[in-house]
């Protein structure tokens, strides 16, 4: 599945770390880089020179910040976020495929069990938001919010 969502993902945008910021824009708009280069485990420096590309192809903006001018908050453009909204909607429709027999209870005991497989490997809740930008989910835990054809999953033992 991993490589189908990269096949569609690079005929919509830059590959790799520059997806991944739009996915997180795209979720979470005004990013510091400092928080982009967390999730997507880059350097700073790294991370100023995926934003510097994509500010170069118009599809991200620095913007200031009110209060502190040194302050630099990252957004997508009109042209970033229709090329991040199409790519959602592919990879969406890459994952809708793969999981398509699966019943809303096999989901259910999926999600469970892709949980522990996270918390196992040494990834928390709250650190993995690094891996959502792969289907372009703002957090791995449940959510009221949560997407049509996505498991919402239910009383879920903590320690699983």
């Amino acid at each position: 599945m991993a490589d189908c969502v990269a096949s569609v993902s690079a005929s919509f945008s830059p590959s790799g770390p520059a997806t991944a910021v739009m996915v997180f824009l795209s979720l979470e708009p005004g990013l510091p880089i400092s928080v982009l280069a967390s999730r997507i485990r880059l350097s700073h420096a790294g991370t100023v020179r995926v934003i510097d590309r994509l500010e170069h192809e118009q599809l991200v903006e620095r913007r200031r910040h009110i209060a502190d001018r040194r302050a630099r908050f990252i957004h997508l453009t009109n042209s970033g976020k229709k090329i991040t909204g199409a790519l959602l909607k592919a990879r969406e429709k890459v994952i809708s495929e793969c999981v398509s027999p699966l019943s809303p209870n096999d989901l259910d005991i999926l999600g469970v069990l892709s949980e522990r497989l996270l918390v196992a490997n040494g990834f928390d809740k709250n650190g993995s938001i690094s891996l959502c930008h792969l289907c372009g989910y703002s957090r791995i835990a449940p959510c009221s919010k949560a997407k049509p054809g996505r498991s919402r999953r239910r009383n879920v033992a903590p320690n699983g």
